[in-house]
């Protein structure tokens, strides 16, 4: 397993050129104003609620399709769902229930139009999925026909645990995000590990695992989970440590043979936060174009990581309410995705664990 380090490391940058959000869609957020709610003063953008569960039902993951809908996972359902954001009217429409199943967790596009769910009996607070549920299952759409496919991928043994200091016998895969085409990585939140999953052979590999991204053995913790949230960007599977309350990456790559190689588990930041905040956990998060990174952090609060023009990582409170006291919006953000297509690319959806479809418009967002 690799080291611990922690560096001033930067987040990657890109040059790019900004695409303007489609009028019609800006129009639709602008007539949502009884639903767009005031925030903390110290974050720069508000939130449009698209859409609210009657049931406030646990909604735990977002990805983007190619044709601006998304997909959308619950912790409290075995049903993959679906909505289209620039809907006038946005719902929550089923695409597929998964058997055997209580969960769906991560979910990531991992060819094009087809996406890897995690799929489980998964129990709440805290988070655990029964062993032997677990499998990641590929789900791919036909866009010529309409029609979707979905079938097992992995299922997910009992894993090794190298953190003897860790919670024994229990298992959540939870944030996932593509190596290549056929492997995927997952964030296994109870032992503090990554692992990389083969689709097209069903093999299961230790990637890399730390101290820092255990779960609390204490059940009366408010925080539960270690590391969390998970994306490979640029050579770098960054994550999210809930317990530890850190940002950081380390390097992973595809072998010869397809080995998984890894380098230095590295931290890059704590989340900070000037409150002292009962619950504050990292959870999911996404890249925008330009390389800065969005996080979800409960329970209301929307971080931005990016660089200051000195060159140091610096972060904000981009959206929600970094003191935790209003939870009118962004209550208990699970995780955060940019949208795709012409109009979506800088509008960032929110999920939440009560049922909310957030979307934030970013466009031209700089804090320089």
């Amino acid at each position: 397993m690799p080291d611990i380090d922690r560096v001033s490391s930067q987040l990657p940058s890109a040059s790019h050129k900004r695409p303007k959000i489609h009028a019609d869609f800006k129009l639709k957020m602008k007539s949502l104003c009884p639903l767009i709610l005031a925030l903390s003063a110290a974050a720069e953008y508000s939130g449009t609620v698209l859409y609210q569960s009657p049931t406030n039902l646990w909604l735990e993951n977002i990805a983007a399709r190619a044709n601006s809908h998304l997909l959308i996972t619950s912790a409290e359902s075995p049903t993959l769902y679906t909505v289209d954001p620039r809907a006038q009217s946005v719902t929550l429409n089923e695409v597929f229930t998964f058997p055997n199943a209580t969960a769906l967790m991560g979910i990531t596009e991992y060819k094009p139009d087809v996406f890897a769910v995690v799929v489980s009996n998964l129990t709440l607070g805290p988070p655990r999925e029964a062993l032997g549920t677990v499998v990641i299952w590929s789900v791919a759409f036909d866009a010529k026909t309409g029609a979707i496919s979905a079938s097992p991928a992995v299922s997910v043994p009992l894993l090794p645990n190298s953190n003897t200091a860790a919670p024994q016998n229990a298992i959540c895969i939870n944030g996932i995000s593509p190596l290549s085409s056929t492997v995927i990585l997952g964030a296994e939140s109870v032992s503090g590990a990554i692992y990389a999953f083969d689709m097209a052979s069903g093999s299961v590999t230790s990637v890399a695992s730390s101290p820092q991204w255990i779960a609390t053995t204490n059940a009366s913790a408010p925080v539960q989970l270690g590391i969390n949230g998970l994306k490979y960007h640029d050579g770098y599977a960054y994550w999210s440590a809930g317990v530890e309350e850190l940002f950081g990456r380390v390097r992973v790559s595809l072998g010869h043979h397809h080995t998984i190689e890894a380098g230095v588990v590295e931290v890059l930041a704590p989340i900070d936060n000037p409150y002292t905040v009962a619950g504050q956990s990292a959870d999911d998060l996404a890249f925008d174009r330009a390389g800065r990174v969005w996080m979800a952090v409960h329970p209301s609060e929307i971080v931005l990581f990016e660089r200051a023009a000195n060159g140091s990582l610096v972060q904000h409170t981009a959206a929600g309410d970094a003191s935790g006291i209003d939870l009118t919006t962004f209550n208990g953000p699970s995780a955060v995705a940019f949208g795709r297509g012409e109009e979506q690319e800088e509008i960032l959806y929110v999920t939440t664990k009560t049922g909310q479809l957030i979307a934030v418009d970013t466009t031209g967002s700089t804090y320089e």
